[in-house]
Parts: C-alpha cells; sequence; structure tokens
C-alpha cells in the first residue's frame, strides 16, 4: 500500500491521484498493510493483529501533495 497511487475526491469535488506515503489511526500507534489486511501493533500480545471491521474507519492515508501532503480516509478511496 505505502508507495502505491490511489485516485480520490478531493474537498472541491476535483478527482486526484497521489502516492500513499504513510498509514495511521485515530486508535492505533502502529498501523500496517500487509497481505491484503490492515493490522495494528498490540501492545497486548506484542504482535501485530488484524484491525477489526468496527474500528476500519479509524485508519487514513498521509497522501503526497505537491506543497503540503493530505490525508484522507480510507472510505475516500474511489
Amino acid at each position: 500500500m505505502i508507495g502505491s497511487v490511489v485516485k480520490w475526491t478531493d474537498e472541491y469535488g476535483s478527482v486526484r491521484n497521489s502516492e500513499v506515503i504513510d498509514i495511521a489511526s485515530d486508535m492505533y500507534e502502529s498501523v500496517l498493510y500487509e497481505e491484503g489486511v490492515y493490522k495494528y501493533w498490540s501492545k497486548k500480545t506484542k504482535s501485530f493483529r488484524p484491525v477489526k471491521d468496527k474500528n476500519i474507519d479509524s485508519l487514513y492515508l498521509e497522501l503526497k501533495g505537491r506543497e503540503y501532503n493530505d490525508f484522507i480516509y480510507l472510505k475516500e478511496i474511489i
């Protein structure tokens, strides 16, 4: 996922293509995308665990912009 290009709609309704430079979350400290699954670092098990469906909306992507980086939630990807 990091390094790939995603298509998304900005706040003005324009469709844009941007490169993903980071995956982050409002709930978890560390998130990664591995084998088609989003995973978070569990302090309890000291390992990466799959993100539950009910918490998937807390994930967002940092996208490389021209001047500034953009942040979008996963549901904003076209």
